[in-house]
């Protein structure tokens, strides 16, 4: 729903100054008793504007079904007194709603307050007539049921939460079975790309920030040492600069551009690579767009799953990178056409 808690104290002060017959109530009334309210929770803001009364007058006409009028051209009251927003009762369209926001909590149930939220929504889905089976689903979206590791997400949300650095034992992709002895991190924040969990940690054994593969870890345990608390980045804008995890330790952004084929403009420009991305010429022959951002793995991933459609331009690093990739997947084709 389109309100915050904010607002919700405010309709709901605003519902009870409605129910009381023995008084009458001015938009000034009705501004100092949301005042009065709201500083339970939020003291320092002591003013609310007239604007934004009325604003939530004509959203609980409108959008909650408050029965507001104006009386005299001066004093609100409900045309009908037995209305409540607490007895406004839920609809079949709101269980829909339900029944699609549970869809959605089931991709995330590894966190113990998703598990809790989806139970408490389907007991309200129980008690709402003519809502969905249980079993029917509107929405279909990517699941992680079946990928190693999520079983760590839980613990790794709690260490996040209370600086608890953690013991790991971890086996690389490139090693196969083998494993590296237990090391120590602090875990900052948790990701999902590409169906897949990762933890950016700081590495107390190196002293560097590391992308954790859930998948791949083997054991995680409670670590004796001091918190290592992050300094000098922005948890919120780490990602910003790239596509995906991936990235060298100290790797910079950098300006790349790529040609794109005819047929491909709409959907490039309707799903842009990134959010960087300026189109800096279009013509009968294609369109030409510029991203600043770190080359990794994924943007390499990305461009080749374009196959034709696309052309890096620059910088010349990566151009080369590509036209390696394409010659000795063009080998590989030829290899097993001469055997």
């Amino acid at each position: 729903m389109p309100y915050s808690r904010h607002a919700w104290i405010r309709y709901r002060r605003i519902d009870a100054c409605m129910r009381r017959t023995s008084r009458r109530f001015t938009i000034h009334d009705l501004i100092e008793a949301c005042i009065e309210a709201t500083a339970q929770f939020h003291p320092d803001d002591k003013s609310i504007s007239k604007r934004t009364v009325q604003r939530d007058i004509k959203f609980m006409r409108e959008e909650l079904g408050a029965p507001i009028i104006v009386e005299d051209r001066k004093y609100y009251l409900y045309s009908d007194p037995s209305f409540s927003l607490e007895s406004t009762p839920v609809t079949e369209d709101d269980g829909i709603l339900l029944h699609e926001i549970r869809q959605m909590l089931q991709t995330y149930h590894e966190f113990q307050q998703t598990r809790e939220l989806d139970a408490f929504i389907a007991r309200i889905e129980q008690s709402i007539h003519g809502t969905l089976s249980p079993n029917q689903k509107i929405v279909e979206l990517d699941h992680f049921d079946r990928v190693p590791g999520r079983q760590y997400v839980a613990t790794l949300y709690g260490a996040i939460s209370k600086q608890q650095p953690l013991l790991v034992t971890y086996r690389p992709f490139h090693d196969g079975q083998a494993s590296e002895a237990p090391f120590s991190i602090s875990p900052y924040l948790l990701k999902t790309y590409n169906s897949r969990w990762y933890a950016l940690s700081y590495n107390h054994a190196i002293g560097q920030l590391v992308q954790i593969g859930l998948e791949r870890i083997i054991d995680l345990q409670p670590s004796d040492e001091d918190f290592h608390p992050p300094t000098g980045i922005q948890l919120d804008r780490y990602f910003a600069d790239r596509i995906g995890v991936s990235a060298d330790f100290g790797a910079m952004p950098e300006s790349v551009q790529i040609w794109v084929k005819p047929k491909q403009v709409a959907y490039v420009r309707s799903r842009p690579w990134h959010e960087s991305q300026q189109e800096i010429s279009q013509d009968e022959s294609g369109m030409v767009i510029q991203l600043h951002l770190i080359i990794n793995y994924e943007l390499c991933a990305k461009i080749l799953s374009f196959g034709p459609g696309v052309k890096v331009l620059s910088p010349p690093s990566l151009v080369q990178k590509i036209q390696d990739t394409v010659t000795e997947m063009m080998n590989r084709y030829t290899e097993e056409i001469q055997a």
